[in-house]
């Protein structure tokens, strides 16, 4: 489950292939270990006390696992579900399976209310409640009579369930589909099977000359044959569409159609299909009025980020970002911070890029040396160079940026600028902007602090 130290080309592919689940210890994990687990101390099934020792030791296992796993939402999830399961075994009691997981649900908020604004929460919940619900009715769709295909059928349906009941959340919370989830699903399920059980046989054999290399040379070829698959189907063209966006009130009426079509094949109602259909219909309306307000937009986003500088000049579709040379070599950066902003506008992902010393000049965005003109307002970059004695006036301009490390000077500022907001760059220390505060303040002369949360200007 430690997904950090693996190489961003493994971990992007991957993402693209919609196997991201493969990487994490999760429920499926976890399951693999009961069934083997079980299937392992199955010589306890012949007296009852024996019975009763095999879900004990079940029961310390699972959670002995989930210990060594980090205790994730998923794990925690799937290792009280199948705790709900082997207690009900112990006392004869079948369970309800839903009644399990929101039993599980309400013991996790209990013991980290927090846990509810966890996206790996939300996420794992989502897609067992799908699987749950909607993998019968989707595996009923379709009848096929060979075996093989009917258990390649079986995991697309499982894949299609979990794909449904999490798209309001990858839409929300990251802006993109991968498209290919059912194909990669077919395909990894089973080879991820065969990783986690020869990795348990590895660790099994370790000490046995030998066998321990030939365990060893069996789990690096499932996970070489892992990673190629997943690597063929990322480089399927259109394997993830990204720049998709949903705002508060669209997730929300999303969430809402999720559970109406839920409640449809658990209660069996036409009228809860057909309510679920108007909640999308609500849903396209937004979106659609939301897309016709992007072409109208026209503004500048001053993003506040750590050691760069980022200003986007938007008018409609199009964008112009100004940017320093390390921020526009750091595309991780780029990803996480600026992306879904600009999907939030519509925005394409691949912006004219201007540099901090270049000129530039096209119908609503003009920037020579360090002055920038844009939709009527004039911005200043403080390059720490006064302006020349020889002016009779101070230079008028709307908004002057300082960045970096520059040693904190107001009063040069004031002297050769006639500035109406001192604008103080992300990418400026702590230590010196409280400094550029202070003396702006001494000075009487407006700030904002980007340092503190990104600032939009001139949007309608």
């Amino acid at each position: 489950g430690y997904a950090d130290y693996l190489a961003a080309e493994v971990r992007t592919n991957y993402v693209a292939a919609g196997s991201m689940h493969i990487l994490c210890v999760s429920g499926m994990h976890v399951g693999i270990i009961y069934l083997l687990a079980s299937f392992l101390l199955g010589f306890l099934n012949r007296k009852k006390l024996q019975k009763t020792l095999k879900q004990v030791l079940l029961l310390a296992l699972i959670w002995f696992y989930a210990l060594i796993a980090g205790l994730s939402p998923s794990i925690l999830r799937a290792s009280l579900m199948i705790s709900f399961v082997i207690v009900g075994e112990m006392i004869r009691r079948k369970g309800f399976i839903i009644n399990s997981i929101a039993a599980s649900a309400f013991i996790l908020l209990c013991i980290n209310p927090n846990n509810l604004f966890e996206i790996g929460f939300l996420l794992s919940y989502a897609a067992v409640m799908g699987i749950v619900v909607l993998q019968r009715p989707i595996y009923n769709l379709l009848y096929v009579k060979n075996k093989l295909l009917d258990k390649a059928w079986q995991i697309t349906a499982v894949s299609l369930a979990a794909q449904i009941a999490t798209i309001p959340f990858t839409l929300f919370y990251f802006h993109q589909f991968t498209t290919y989830f059912w194909l990669s699903n077919l395909f990894m399920t089973p080879i991820s099977f065969i990783v986690v059980i020869s990795g348990m046989i590895l660790l099994l054999v370790s000490w046995i000359p030998y066998l321990n290399t030939l365990v060893g040379y069996l789990v690096w070829g499932a996970v070489y044959v892992m990673n190629w698959v997943v690597a063929k189907i990322e480089s399927i063209p259109y394997s993830i569409v990204k720049g998709l966006y949903v705002n508060d009130f669209e997730f929300a009426v999303l969430l809402v159609a999720l559970l109406l079509l839920m409640l449809t094949f658990m209660l069996r109602k036409r009228r809860l299909f057909i309510a679920m259909l108007a909640a999308l219909m609500v849903v396209m309306a937004s979106v659609t009025i939301r897309l016709y307000s992007s072409d109208q937009q026209q503004g500048m986003t001053a993003f506040s980020l750590r050691n760069h500088t980022a200003i986007d000049f938007v008018r409609g579709g199009e964008h112009v970002l100004l940017a320093d040379s390390t921020l526009m070599a750091d595309e991780s950066t780029i990803d996480f911070s600026l992306k879904g902003a600009w999907s939030k506008r519509h925005l394409s992902h691949h912006p004219q890029v201007l540099g901090l010393e270049e000129d530039y000049a096209n119908d609503h965005l003009c920037k020579k040396s360090n002055l920038i003109s844009f939709d009527g307002k004039l911005l200043a970059l403080w390059d720490g160079q006064k302006l020349n004695d020889s002016l009779s006036y101070r230079l008028p301009v709307d908004y002057l940026l300082v960045s970096g490390k520059q040693k904190p000077d107001v009063q040069s500022i004031v002297n050769g600028y006639d500035a109406k907001l001192l604008l103080i760059d992300g990418s400026v220390p702590r230590y010196l902007s409280d400094k550029w505060i202070a003396q702006a303040q001494t000075m009487g002369l407006p700030y904002y602090d980007i340092g503190d949360g990104a600032l939009e200007i001139g949007y309608y």
